[in-house]
């Protein structure tokens, strides 16, 4: 009688934060554990009748982890036409509705093609009546495709037009406007106590040992010190993680200075908010004070370069961050620089974006990057006891990669093969992905849900021409955004000290 499942490889990799290669190597998994870690050969002879998985074509590696997503399969560049901007105009849109369910598929079917078996997903969605039906059609998602999934609630109690009380921006915009922006636009958030009872709502039917459901504050400029508080309350209660977003743009940084007279990450430590359990995403616009409060109260960090640089963020002082012991993991945001979320090419972005010219400047090496999108990313998720290496009472979460495009035609036996694959993977190299002991992707085929049926039901509802709705909101929005530029551009701050140097403008003196 067959019993687990063995997976081999030419080559297995059980640490990639490690330079240890174990050739010919394998797992024993049973159920959704790996039993035993050694040679083919070996592992064959000590469990006959078991189902063989890969062979001399692949490495064998951890599954990766995308730490910060919002599970958009179709971008806002195919749905609309939506060009990437700054982060507080990209924000503002009028989009023709798409089925939630079929979206988050989409995204999760590219998330495990490229290898990432864990995500942790920051749910924005705030319309009354509207945002738990979209977490569970988000939820089932996952669930039909087989990803492990953190999935962050989103909070929002204010500013929703800018980082402003929104009663103080509509009385700034011309009579006829504001009626129409206030109809078109109207704030109409949940309350706090609402979004708790979706909360435990969800963590009653979801919660399980491939899901978890996590407190999640969409910024701090968007939500009052009361839901934060209440954020943090809860999360102390049920034993929980809590995910948000962290100054990820200047303009978040200065709205936040003027009003509260201290960087928001002193702030949220004022309140109590920070925790080991507490992951952020971005960080971009942190000051060193900032980043030694974030190591010492073990909070994670949630790197997104690609999206930092599309919607004209900044770069992240990733490099200052580790110097001083914060764990930082690594997230696309849906905002990979190809839109096709190829985490090796994150990884590689990343590393490339925080090595400063000048030789003796700190850089990256393989293994630190690799860290952030396994180890770091395991801890940000809440999984940090389960994944992120593959050793024996680890869950399953297992990559194999086709060994041959990444070393042909020639390979040096001077060099790591772990370097290589950093240096030299692709999302399209990844062949099989299990995901909980279970194989959801094999030979680049899905093994759960279809994706041509999930992509003639995106194609069929993106192709709906735009209701007079979403018309008039597209036509009040084209007439408040030069109002909305004007805010911005009267509150830029001064960038006196940067973390990075990449170039001067000064004369050689």
């Amino acid at each position: 009688m067959e019993e687990g499942m063995i997976v081999s490889g030419r080559y297995l990799i059980p640490d990639l934060t490690q330079d240890t290669l174990l050739e010919s190597g394998s797992l024993y998994i049973k159920g959704d554990r790996i039993v035993d870690v050694g040679e083919r050969t070996d592992l064959s002879a000590k469990y006959p009748h078991t189902k063989q998985v890969g062979g001399d074509d692949y490495l064998i590696i951890p599954g990766l982890i995308d730490s910060h997503q919002h599970g958009r399969g179709l971008s806002y560049v195919q749905r609309a036409g939506h060009l990437d901007n700054y982060l507080e105009i990209w924000l503002l849109r009028a989009l023709s509705p798409i089925p939630t369910y079929f979206d988050t598929v989409l995204a999760t079917m590219s998330l495990i093609e490229n290898g990432v078996t864990c995500t942790l997903h920051s749910d924005s969605s705030f319309v009354p009546g509207r945002c738990e039906q979209e977490a569970i059609d988000r939820l089932r998602a996952y669930k039909d495709v087989g990803i492990r999934v953190a999935f962050a609630l989103g909070i929002r109690d204010r500013n929703n037009y800018v980082y402003q009380d929104d009663q103080v921006f509509l009385t700034g915009l011309p009579r006829g406007l504001r009626k129409d922006v206030s109809k078109a636009f109207a704030p109409n958030f949940p309350s706090v106590s609402e979004y708790l009872g979706f909360f435990d709502r969800l963590r009653e039917k979801y919660e399980d040992s491939n899901t978890t459901i996590l407190m999640g504050a969409y910024t701090e400029a968007h939500c009052s010190d009361q839901a934060l508080e209440l954020i943090r309350e809860k999360a102390d209660q049920v034993k929980c993680g809590v995910h948000l977003h962290l100054l990820e743009s200047m303009y978040q940084k200065e709205y936040l200075h003027q009003n509260i007279g201290k960087t928001a990450v002193r702030h949220l430590y004022d309140i109590g908010f920070l925790r080991k359990d507490t992951s952020c995403a971005h960080a971009v616009w942190v000051t060193q004070e900032d980043i030694d409060i974030l190591s010492d109260t073990g909070v994670t960090v949630v790197h997104n370069p690609s999206s930092n640089l599309r919607l004209r963020s900044g770069i992240a002082p990733v490099r200052a961050m580790l110097d001083s012991g914060v764990d930082v993991a690594l997230g696309m945001d849906c905002m990979s620089l190809n839109d096709d979320n190829d985490i090796f090419q994150e990884m590689r972005l990343c590393a490339n974006l925080h090595n400063q010219p000048g030789i003796g400047r700190s850089h990256f090496y393989p293994g630190q990057v690799f860290g952030m999108a396994t180890l770091a990313g395991a801890k940000a998720t809440t999984f940090e006891e389960e994944i992120g290496t593959l050793e024996v009472g680890k869950k399953a979460d297992v990559v194999l990669v086709r060994h041959e495009p990444i070393t042909y035609p020639y390979l040096s036996h001077d060099v790591s093969l772990r370097d290589v694959l950093f240096y030299r993977g692709k999302g399209l190299f990844v062949d099989t992905v299990l995901v909980d002991g279970s194989i959801v992707m094999e030979n680049r085929e899905f093994t759960r849900i279809s994706r041509e049926s999930v992509a003639e039901e995106l194609f069929s509802a993106a192709s709906v021409t735009p209701d007079a709705e979403v018309l008039k909101r597209r036509e009040v929005l084209g007439r408040m955004m030069s109002y909305v530029e004007d805010y911005y551009r009267n509150m830029t701050p001064t960038v006196k000290r940067p973390f990075y140097i990449f170039n001067s403008n000064d004369p050689q003196k």
